[in-house]
């Protein structure tokens, strides 16, 4: 699934598992990202370019199996994935507005972590 254009506030209630990428591109107005059903992304979940997003909630995913891309979200202030274990991949935050990465469950990640350009960030738990 690739969500190109969107407007303020985007929720997905119907799916509970995405089968293979996630991707969204370059939504500038986009604020929120609620998808409260999800529990599986089959490939990549990649969020870019969305300078206004500010919450990404995620309560019920457990696995991705590729990576995890969150980039050029510079007021992204809330990350909400309290049931995330596994990341298949890749794990990379790049210029992320984030105050703190709480992703409690989060127990595996099978190949590189990259944390880099992250200004707001004081702590990781």
């Amino acid at each position: 699934m690739v969500i190109v254009a969107m407007s303020v506030l985007f929720l997905l209630r119907v799916s509970v598992w995405i089968g293979e990428d996630f991707e969204v591109y370059s939504l500038l107005s986009l604020k929120e990202l609620h998808l409260p059903r999800l529990e599986y992304i089959g490939e990549d979940f990649e969020v870019d370019n969305a300078p206004s997003l500010e919450v990404i909630n995620l309560p019920q995913v457990r696995r991705m199996d590729e990576d995890m891309t969150l980039s050029s979200l510079p007021n992204l202030t809330n990350l909400h994935m309290p049931s995330l274990e596994e990341v298949g991949e890749d794990f990379e935050f790049i210029m992320v507005g984030l105050p703190k990465l709480h992703l409690p469950a989060l127990h595996t990640i099978e190949s590189d972590t990259l944390l880099t350009e992250l200004p707001r960030l004081k702590s990781i738990e």
